[in-house]
């Protein structure tokens, strides 16, 4: 079984390579601005650039963390502690920060059950 350590991780690895390789890589940043919508890399480019703009990841990973903790949804907390992950590396610390704590909270086991 894949552990939370493991997947935000693995969510920390995925988000910098994105980052070092599509978002900040000089070459690729002049092929693209122009336009951006042109060739898959340019596209997977925007599409990432796109994901953080405006805290997007951010809050995406606070709803969905907040969410797996009122609901009691494992597989929802580690989506959340995923996107929470990737959010800190690419930009969204604010709110993926707290977000990360709360699907953190949501994998911990009820009082009183063992998991």
């Amino acid at each position: 079984m894949i552990g939370p350590a493991l997947v935000f991780a693995i969510a920390l690895a995925v988000a910098a390579g994105l980052r070092h390789l599509l978002v900040e890589a000089p070459d690729l940043a002049l092929l693209c601005d122009p336009s951006p919508w042109t060739g898959p890399r340019c596209i997977a480019r925007a599409l990432t650039i796109e994901a953080f703009t405006d805290q997007r990841l951010g809050l995406i990973a606070c709803a969905a963390s907040l969410f797996a903790l009122l609901t009691g949804s494992r597989p929802l907390a580690f989506a959340a502690l995923a996107a929470a992950g990737g959010g800190l590396v690419l930009y969204c610390a604010g709110l993926s920060a707290p977000a990360a704590l709360v699907a953190a909270l949501a994998l911990l086991p009820a009082a009183g059950t063992s998991r």
